[in-house]
């Protein structure tokens, strides 16, 4: 009698190749494939979520608390300082310290006349923020 024909079972996503991993049950190229597809729907999947987010934010009746957001969050940036000063700091001297710093780039400007208004308003700023508001 002779030998029975090696028995092995096929992949059966594709029906081509033994199977090479017993884990899963298929084939090392299916495997991949899986893996592949897996990935990509998850990707999908999540793009689908952040889009569903996106569009109820940007709805029409949220434009303007997305926008109010929008410039908050401008508006904190755009003041952030480099370091925060000390606790102990008087607001009088930074604001005496900006001016210094405003009189040197005047200086350095020349007899630009646009750009002094624009000294002159910083100048005014800063004046105003070291006072803060009138509060009688």
């Amino acid at each position: 009698m002779a030998d029975p024909a090696p028995s092995f079972e096929l992949c059966p996503a594709c029906a081509a190749r033994p199977i090479e991993d017993e884990t899963s049950g298929f084939c090392q190229q299916c495997v991949g494939q899986r893996v592949t597809e897996a990935y990509v729907e998850r990707q999908r999947e999540a793009a689908d979520m952040r889009n569903a987010k996106w569009r109820e934010r940007a709805s029409s009746d949220q434009l303007d608390a997305t926008r109010e957001r929008q410039r908050a969050s401008r508006l904190a940036r755009a003041v952030q300082t480099r370091e925060r000063p000390e606790d102990t700091a008087d607001p009088w001297e930074i604001c005496f310290q900006g001016l210094q710093h405003l009189k040197r780039v005047e200086v350095a400007m020349g007899s630009n006349a646009g750009g002094r208004a624009h000294l002159e308003a910083a100048r005014e700023c800063l004046r105003q923020l070291a006072t803060g508001p009138d509060v009688d």
